[in-house]
């Protein structure tokens, strides 16, 4: 690793896979702050990493619904989220240019699908030359 005291930064090499990395930080004083854990995935194909609904459960009338993710690639996302007879009761799209961690879907109570009940999300990942990379992921609304 190497610290860079004139900008404040710390560099490190991580390798060239998928991996955690871990950091204990204290300050001169020697306090301590949490263990901070980074996730990180390096990849020349496209890959959808952690789907993630929250809050979850959901509270109808609470606050907004998000669901939020990492690609590797630029890509069209498309969201299937199914009720627990299997039934498709929602479906969106979205391109997303960042690579890393997306907030890219957010949903309400205005949205037709949010009703109490268990559901199951399939995420698909698709780049420009058509490779995938598919997830699911379970949401309960109350």
């Amino acid at each position: 690793y190497k610290f860079d005291q004139d900008d404040n930064e710390l560099q490190f090499y991580v390798g060239e896979e998928t991996a955690d990395v871990s950091m204990t930080i204290s300050d001169l004083f020697d306090n301590s702050l949490d263990t901070l854990a980074i996730s990180y995935s390096i990849s020349d194909d496209i890959d959808l990493i952690s789907p993630l609904f929250y809050p979850n459960p959901y509270i109808i009338g609470t606050n907004e619904l998000n669901l939020a993710f990492s690609v590797t690639q630029p890509c069209t996302v498309k969201i299937y989220i199914y009720n627990f007879l299997g039934m498709l009761v929602h479906s969106q799209s979205l391109y997303i240019n960042d690579i890393g961690f997306n907030k890219a879907f957010t949903f309400d109570d205005n949205d037709s699908f949010v009703l109490p009940g268990m559901y199951i999300c399939r995420v698909v990942a698709e780049d420009d030359d058509g490779y995938q990379s598919i997830q699911t992921t379970k949401l309960a609304i109350y």
